[in-house]
């Protein structure tokens, strides 16, 4: 049902100010300028009128526009230009909700707030609590004109039962003398079940004894009228309690409105921590799955290269090899999900010299570059210092990324070119990686540094790729306290440079490296180890692999496939050392250690993890399980070798 305000003016201009002030308050508005005009829209619309506000001054009315709205019960305010006390004592009698002065705007202010009360008190309920029958009908027809809903208790316990049934009361006049329980009793029963900011008590006596107010406020009253009461201020104390109940609801639903979000958020990060978790698990799962078989297929190459006699099948092999090692490269940087989620790729710098990167990733695309009838030039200035102290690994991701693009997007029979120069008066190299392709337009150069992104929608159908190679690539140089940036021009090809600091104290580098090759001397790196070791390792290439390696440093290998297998071989027999796979059915590697640290005979016996899983926080799990070192698959043969050597020494 439409809900309307009446407003009855003849003064047509104020009529549209309070129009327009009560529309721009959402309120919906009828409004007449005279008497007979507001019989009409009453007659056709009084089930819907919620509210009137009248002129107290309309031509030839005498009051008879407010007399019949009164009549017919309609809630409402009487307005004049002029303040007159008689006239305003005369109308207040009349249960008016209020008397407004019309004398400038800000009254219109006023007006809009007292209608918002009026309209609100629609919903607030007021329980009056007096064994005066005229009291009670006095303070119910005065809260009734002012939109109240009333419910009426003669004593403490017909009160009490009304509480009970409506709990929405959160107003209650409380007459002090009543017979078995006064106002003060009543009060103190009542703030066991409602807090003063749940429910407003204000304490209504003919006593003006400060004893009789203090005992009411003990009791937990909130305010105190004195009988005779005036009606504007019983009004307008109500007023003032409404107006904190309000503002304690509304702090009440901003901390709901808080809480939940504060729930919404835990739940969320529930959900994240167990898709964190889910992933983690897959990354797990796909870095065992991957490295498995990578780890003999590397094993056995290296064992091959070795072997091999003919210089060009070497080459072969070699090329085979260094392949398989930027797969794992790749590998590794989409299963290090802690690099991925919060951007913490660490840099390891080693000691290095400054042309194998470029040499080795040149030589890895010449195929590649091959098949489109492109030439790779490669330029290192010969004035470059011929060692580097910086993250080769990355080094060469990042021009692996470049060169991959190059070609990727050169025209065919042109030529791809690598300079590699000294930075003058720095410690810092330049690289640079020039095609001879279509070029990038200028508003189109930055678009291709943002994560997913490539130059047009079209490049990804034409050429593949994520678009994640050069937002990488950029990270990468910048942890490397360097800078990525691209020159080119529509049709004129594309230069894309990369500076990175790699000659800082290269001399002192270079000494440490020469001390501690001369430590390394002194150990018998030649000499057969000639120890019983137990290899678990449940995946037969590897077993083959493995058995290989440990063969030809002079070790004797006993095989397990399970970690029950383990366990019962370190019953029958002792082992110098252990090389322990984790994943394993039966009884993984962990478990496996656990119950043969318990064994008497092999509590102290040196375990060596020897997993694919190569998750950042692997090696301190295993550490943390009862084992002493960690190696990672795939086998790198001159670590193994070493990683013995220690624990066999």
């Amino acid at each position: 049902m439409q809900k309307h305000i009446l407003v009855i003016e003849d003064n047509k201009t104020i009529a549209m100010y309070e129009e327009q002030t009560l529309r721009s308050a959402g309120y919906d508005v009828l409004v007449a300028h005279n008497f007979d005009e507001a019989v009409e829209l009453i007659t056709a619309h009084k089930k819907e009128i919620v509210l009137s506000i009248v002129d107290i001054n309309l031509p030839d009315d005498k009051e008879k526009a407010l007399e019949y709205l009164l009549k017919h019960n309609i809630p409402s305010i009487a307005m004049t230009g002029s303040f007159h006390k008689k006239l305003r004592d005369k109308i207040v009698d009349k249960n008016v909700i209020d008397y407004i002065v019309l004398e400038d705007d800000q009254q219109l202010e006023l007006l809009q707030a007292t209608v918002h009360r009026i309209i609100s008190n629609e919903h607030r309920k007021v329980l009056i609590v007096d064994d005066s029958k005229p009291s009670r009908f006095a303070l119910r027809t005065l809260l009734q004109s002012q939109n109240f809903t009333i419910f009426e208790a003669a004593d403490a316990i017909e009160a009490l039962k009304i509480l009970k049934e409506h709990n929405d009361i959160n107003i209650a006049l409380i007459d002090y003398e009543m017979p078995k329980m006064n106002g003060a009793e009543l009060t103190r029963i009542l703030r066991k079940s409602f807090s003063r900011s749940e429910l407003s008590i204000l304490a209504i006596s003919v006593h003006t004894a400060p004893i009789v107010t203090v005992e009411f406020l003990k009791a937990g009253a909130n305010d105190f009228i004195t009988k005779p009461y005036v009606k504007e201020e019983v009004i307008a104390r109500i007023g003032v309690h409404i107006d904190m109940l309000n503002q304690h609801k509304q702090l009440q639903d901003e901390i709901l409105h808080r809480k939940c979000i504060e729930d919404e958020l835990k739940f969320s990060q529930k959900q994240a921590e167990s898709a964190s978790l889910a992933k983690s698990n897959f990354l797990a799962n796909m870095s065992h799955e991957v490295r498995t078989p990578m780890n003999a297929i590397i094993g056995f190459v290296d064992i091959m290269y070795k072997n091999e006699q003919s210089p060009q099948q070497q080459e072969k092999l070699k090329i085979i090899k260094d392949s398989g090692a930027s797969l794992l490269e790749i590998i590794d940087d989409i299963l290090d999900f802690s690099k991925i989620e919060h951007g913490k790729i660490e840099i390891d710098r080693t000691l290095f010299k400054t042309k194998e990167p470029f040499v080795q990733v040149s030589r890895l695309f010449l195929e590649r570059a091959k098949e489109k009838n492109v030439v790779i030039k490669l330029h290192v200035d010969s004035h470059i210092s011929e060692h580097a102290y910086g993250d080769v690994t990355r080094v060469k991701q990042v021009l692996s990324n470049l060169l991959s693009n190059a070609i990727k997007f050169t025209h065919s029979n042109t030529t791809v070119t690598i300079n590699v120069t000294p930075i003058t008066g720095t410690n810092s190299l330049l690289c640079q990686v020039k095609d001879e392709g279509p070029g990038i337009p200028k508003e189109k150069q930055s678009k291709i540094f943002h994560m997913f992104e490539q130059e047009d929608c079209s490049t990804t159908r034409k050429f593949g790729g994520s678009g994640l190679g050069l937002t990488i690539s950029r990270s990468l140089v910048e942890l490397m306290r360097g800078k990525l940036y691209l020159e080119s021009e529509e049709g004129k090809g594309a230069n894309f440079l990369f500076e990175i600091e790699l000659f800082k104290d290269i001399e002192h580098h270079l000494s440490k490296q020469a001390l501690a090759a001369e430590k390394n001397e002194l150990l018998p790196a030649n000499d057969a180890l000639l120890a019983k070791v137990l290899l678990a390792e449940d995946n037969k290439a590897n077993q083959l692999l493995m058995k290989l390696l440990l063969n030809e440093l002079g070790l004797d290998v006993t095989v397990c496939n399970d970690g029950l297998e383990a366990i019962e071989a370190c019953k029958e027999d002792d082992f110098a050392l252990i090389l322990m796979d984790e994943n394993m059915p039966n009884l993984n590697g962990i478990e496996a250690t656990a119950q043969i640290r318990e064994l008497k005979c092999a509590e102290h016996t040196p375990i060596i993890a020897v997993t694919a899983n190569a998750l950042k926080g692997d090696r301190q799990r295993f550490l943390d399980a009862g084992m002493d070192d960690y190696i990672a698959k795939p086998i790198d043969a001159v670590i193994l070798e070493k990683k013995l050597r220690k624990y066999l020494a």
